[in-house]
């Protein structure tokens, strides 16, 4: 069981257990997959990562097919080049082969450029989500609202799912060049 569920659990036993628990809990769900889906404002920040994502892999395309030139060449003139010519190119083959992989690291890695955009990028959208549900939560006096998307929830009572309401109030907020904020609201 994951971290998530284990802190859930915790929270969902505590207020099964605790003396001071009104007669009913009110929880709440999201689904912030959809939401990520739906969400208008998420179609400029998915297009920026794309389009950096294609650059990207472009680019290491291009150094790909530069080392399969080097190396294409150095066989077909192999029989030509004196032994001190062909390792300085083997040398230079190593090194691309090298720079190579530590620029797809440095792009596609675990802490590599795409990564960090991405975070860039999706952060302000978390934020207005986490913004919205606490104030969801304050104003409505839900007790609980979970996320469905990691797989949590197995079963929710109808009515409980927040994700269209969250989704039109962040949908409202998205401004448009050309649009004032009315035309916005009411697309």
């Amino acid at each position: 069981m994951n971290r998530n569920m284990y802190v859930i659990c915790a929270i969902l036993a505590l207020c099964f257990l605790s003396a001071d628990v009104s007669a009913e809990l009110k929880v709440g769900f999201i689904n912030s997959q959809e939401i990520f889906v739906k969400y208008k404002g998420t179609e400029d920040a998915q297009k920026r990562f794309e389009d950096e994502k294609i650059r990207l892999a472009d680019e290491a395309e291009k150094k790909k097919r530069e080392i399969d030139d080097l190396r294409a060449n150095l066989e077909r003139q192999s029989l030509l080049l004196s032994e001190e010519t062909k390792k300085q190119r083997i040398t230079e083959i190593e090194n691309k082969e090298r720079e190579f992989q530590q620029f797809y690291f440095d792009a596609f890695g675990e802490d590599g450029r795409i990564v960090k955009l991405n975070a860039e990028l999706t952060r302000p959208i978390i934020e207005q989500i986490n913004t919205i549900l606490n104030r969801m939560g304050e104003e409505e006096k839900y007790d609980v609202i979970f996320d469905v998307a990691p797989g949590g929830i197995v079963f929710a009572r109808e009515g409980l799912d927040l994700t269209p309401q969250v989704l039109d109030e962040l949908n409202s907020m998205v401004e448009f060049p050309g649009k004032d904020a009315s035309e916005t609201a009411n697309p």
